[in-house]
């Protein structure tokens, strides 16, 4: 039974502290060829690199990239299956038309997570 139980918190061990799928110099070559596309490789580079939950790696940009007018790119996160994901810092959505914030983007919707564009029923009794 103590064999047993040995066995099984070895391999209990062995996967918590298992290397990730994708490997740090992997993940770093995929950030530097972001950063070459986005024409900062010789100003902007890595200052930091974590390995997140999830699991996933986190990278942080020296100095935010400018991405429009409002809107930089920080840092990039990168899944184990090597798909990218920029960090983006910036001011909220506004509406084109009155500039005022607008909390759901370009939908128009008032809540576009349990709202849709067909009538509910709550519609139909007024």
């Amino acid at each position: 039974m103590r064999l047993f139980l040995f066995a099984l918190a070895s391999l209990l061990a062995a996967t918590a502290f298992a290397a990730p799928p994708l490997p740090v110099d992997k993940a770093v070559a995929l950030a530097n060829q972001h950063l070459k596309e986005r024409g900062a490789a010789g100003s902007t580079y890595i200052t930091s690199v974590k390995l997140e939950a999830g699991p996933r790696w986190a990278f942080v940009w020296s100095e935010p990239i400018a991405i429009d007018e409002t809107k930089k790119e920080t840092g990039l996160v990168i899944a184990m299956d090597g798909s990218l994901v920029s960090i983006v810092k910036g001011p909220p959505n506004k509406d084109p038309v009155t500039g005022k914030f607008d909390p759901n983007g370009p939908t128009g919707l008032q809540n576009p997570r349990t709202r849709t564009d067909r009538p509910s029923i709550l519609d139909l009794k007024r």
